[in-house]
């Protein structure tokens, strides 16, 4: 779903996750990193940019799997990323 956020809307939902999350917590996210879909509303990620303003709300990076390809066919040039975040 993270692709489906603008660039604001992921940094708002990154504060509110970080809020809500009790310390030594952890938060599973796939980042989905391709070409739109026809007639989607998609938007790029980057795990990079995600780490760097989950930092800003003492969230930590545990775990980075990148370059994952999708699982659905027709999607050969979908890839993706799997990031863990702890508190």
């Amino acid at each position: 779903m993270w692709h489906h956020l603008d660039e604001q809307e992921q940094t708002a939902s990154l504060q509110k996750i970080a809020a809500l999350m009790k310390p030594k917590a952890a938060f599973a996210l796939s980042l989905r990193n391709g070409p739109a879909g026809v007639g989607t509303h998609v938007f790029p990620t980057s795990a990079e940019q995600t780490i760097m303003t989950a930092q800003q709300y003492d969230l930590t990076p545990a775990l980075l799997i990148e370059n994952q390809p999708s699982l659905i066919a027709g999607k050969d040039a979908v890839f993706w990323s799997r990031l863990v975040l702890t508190k």
